[in-house]
């Protein structure tokens, strides 16, 4: 049990809420296969969403690496305790509400956190630095708060995710998510 950090994305739909991607997800993943192929999202879902469904239908795919289940998010990063990233994510993306929530990522938030981490990497051992750019935060099973090789660890593995997202994401097309789980 801990802080477990996700980022993820998936095919940007018109007029589609959060929830209505986690709807489309949970069914998709819900469905059982024929012969191996991959199930189409209009075999799951009909009625009001059914075009934003259409259009998803190409993001499906089979995900995880001992589990498999079908998924329209294609995972981008995933964090262990990585609590001053997490706590980035809470303040800037939800509004300082943590909740496990899952929450659209913009551009501008991924390149923000990419400054800071490049500046604390930087000026390794900048306590006060640190506490002003990505302070860590405490919480049920978030990890140590002490800013040490484990802190900066977490801060090149974001930095690494971070640096590939921008890389690979159109985000006119896509919509990037983050999402913790504890």
């Amino acid at each position: 049990m801990g802080l477990d950090m996700y980022l993820s994305r998936t095919k940007k739909v018109k007029g589609l809420s959060i929830e209505d991607y986690r709807k489309i997800d949970n069914a998709v993943s819900e469905v059982e296969t024929k012969s191996g192929k991959t199930p189409l999202i209009q075999e799951v879902i009909k009625g009001k969403f059914k075009k934003a469904y259409d259009e998803l239908n190409d993001c499906v795919a089979i995900r995880g690496n001992y589990i498999f289940w079908y998924s329209i998010f294609e995972e981008l990063g995933y964090w262990r305790k990585v609590n001053a990233v997490h706590n980035y994510f809470v303040v800037r993306c939800q509004n300082g509400v943590d909740e496990c929530q899952m929450s659209v990522v913009k551009k501008s938030d991924l390149q923000e956190l990419l400054r800071r981490c490049n500046k604390i990497l930087k000026n390794k051992g900048d306590e006060d630095l640190v506490n002003e750019l990505l302070p860590t935060t405490r919480g049920f099973f978030f990890g140590s708060d002490d800013i040490d090789d484990y802190y900066y660890r977490g801060i090149e593995q974001t930095k690494e995710i971070i640096e590939e997202v921008l890389k690979n994401t159109d985000f006119k097309t896509q919509i990037v998510f983050y999402q913790a789980s504890w």
